[in-house]
């Protein structure tokens, strides 16, 4: 189960510093992306195989497996909330178990009738450093790869041309905490500005600085943090954060990152939830300003679905959200570091982490969720933080916007609005959500350059732009528009010959008219 491979993954940790010390040692930067990639988002990578696995499925095999993987979801969930004294918890132990073998004996009469599906789920191969420089150079953009321990700091800097591995002189992991804690407190980095810059700066200096990074997009694969590295500042007094020269995002592992799965078509290009209230039994805020921030992000793109208030269900969330190429979420959330599983909550319910894992074969290539720690929750040595966004990934959604700390509303739905604009005009996710940001800072008073307002949200996954079904309306700016001048010239030609040939007929159709008068 999966507690036994956290287990051993932590426990062969060390095989890896000491790989990763013999490769420092002889500049081998090959192996050295070798062994990162292999300490890395295992068992988020086998989950992925399986995804990719149920495609060589008959799809009503894959759709009964799925539903087997569904039931047995729900049954753990109702184990877990039984306590062990309870006259009822050794039945249903037994019957988890029963059910675990019975999931177990079809999946194995799976890999038995069709060996390519078999072939598919355990091939595990690692990619090359060259595919992966590959990529960046077709992207232009930076690999960062970190690899911390107690005793060893590694950070692997992956250019389309070069690569080097650089070790730090201390331990960073609990210093990345401590600034991770006054990213978070709003009062802190207000009232302390000048410790917060001077800290920001130290850790630019050990973590960025060394690596000679040239401008613009990075992408970074942490160990054991998640740090928001546009919040970082040149200068000792807080005037130059990263922000303004560099598009981060981030993802779990090289190999997350080049899993080319294929889309699904999409029904509708934007569909969102918000709440705005929640029954008695959630003691939650109301979210009053949601709605209406919804329908802002929702009015940048075409063929959208919206639920609000009462519509916005645990039900309809789960049912529709796979449908669509880009789902925000506008709602609260609840994470922590102690090992209690994420929960992500609807108008009357709320959904777990360990069922987010399980959408239906989705369509969807972006979530957004504008809700508080999204990206929070427990850390597992090598695998990542176990987060909301963690779960959307595990389900094949190939990116993920997500909190890192409690978000101020008012600046989360300007930042998302913003967000969705960029996107629906075809610019690369981490493009957008930079160019989001900066225009937040430039348009709110002074107070908006504290990071606590904007550097919590963060793109995790895959920048590609999203792929829409139908262009966003209008003439000006459109992305029609603009696929006129840039990328998308093909498609600005068939809208200047459909212009020209609707014209064309109403001319025809209007001269016909007349002589025949």
């Amino acid at each position: 189960g999966e507690q036994s491979k956290l287990y051993w993954r932590n426990k062969t940790r060390e095989i890896f510093a000491n790989g990763l010390d013999a490769c420092y040692f002889s500049g081998n930067t090959a192996l050295a992306f070798l062994f990162m990639e292999k300490s890395r988002a295992v068992l988020l990578n086998d989950k992925l195989i399986e995804l990719g696995a149920l495609a060589q499925l008959p799809m009503q095999e894959a759709l009964i497996q799925r539903q087997q993987e569904v039931d047995l979801t729900s049954l753990q969930q109702t184990a877990s909330s039984i306590s062990a004294d309870s006259p009822s918890y050794a039945g249903q132990q037994l019957r988890l178990l029963r059910d675990r073998e019975k999931f177990e004996r079809y999946v194995r009469s799976l890999e038995n009738k069709y060996p390519v599906y078999y072939q598919y789920k355990y091939a595990d191969s690692v990619p090359s450093l060259r595919a992966l420089q590959s990529y960046l150079a077709e992207n232009r953009t930076t690999f960062l790869h970190f690899f911390t321990t107690d005793t060893v700091n590694y950070i692997l800097c992956i250019e389309a041309s070069a690569a080097r591995l650089v070790r730090l002189p201390e331990k960073v992991v609990d210093r990345v905490r401590h600034f991770l804690g006054q990213c978070a407190d709003e009062q802190r980095q207000n009232t302390g500005y000048t410790a917060f810059a001077a800290e920001s700066h130290h850790l630019y200096e050990l973590l960025f600085q060394p690596l000679s990074v040239r401008p613009g997009r990075v992408i970074v694969c942490s160990d054991e943090f998640l740090l928001p590295f546009e919040s970082l500042y040149r200068d000792k007094e807080g005037k130059q954060p990263l922000l303004y020269d560099y598009a981060f995002s981030y993802v779990y592992s090289a190999r997350t990152l080049l899993k080319t799965a294929a889309i699904r078509p999409a029904k509708g290009n934007f569909i969102g939830f918000a709440p705005v209230s929640f029954v008695t039994g959630l003691h939650l805020a109301d979210l009053k300003l949601s709605a209406d921030s919804l329908r802002s992000a929702a009015a940048a793109y075409q063929q959208t679905d919206l639920y609000t208030n009462a519509s916005a269900t645990r039900n309809n969330f789960l049912q529709k959200i796979s449908g669509y190429a880009v789902a925000n979420v506008f709602s609260h959330a609840q994470a922590d570091s102690n090992g209690n599983e994420p929960v992500l909550f609807m108008q009357d319910s709320i959904i777990h982490l360990s069922e987010l894992q399980l959408l239906p074969f989705p369509a969807t290539q972006l979530v957004v969720l504008s809700a508080c720690q999204t990206g929070a929750g427990r850390n597992a040595s090598g695998e990542g933080i176990y987060s909301l966004a963690r779960g959307f990934s595990s389900a094949g959604i190939p990116a993920v916007a997500a909190t890192l700390w409690e978000a101020d509303e008012s600046a989360i739905y300007a930042v998302s609005a913003r967000f969705h604009y960029y996107l629906s005009r075809g610019e690369p996710k981490d493009l957008a959500l930079q160019k989001a940001k900066l225009d937040y800072i430039h348009t709110s008073d002074r107070s908006a350059m504290l990071p606590w307002y904007w550097a919590n949200l963060i793109i995790i996954g895959n920048t590609a732009p999203v792929r829409l079904s139908v262009a966003p309306s209008g003439w000006w700016g459109s992305a029609r528009w603009a696929g006129w001048w840039g990328s998308g010239r093909r498609a600005g030609w068939w809208w200047v010959v459909a212009v020209v040939l609707v014209t064309g007929m109403g001319i025809g159709g209007y001269f016909h008219w007349k002589q025949r008068r």
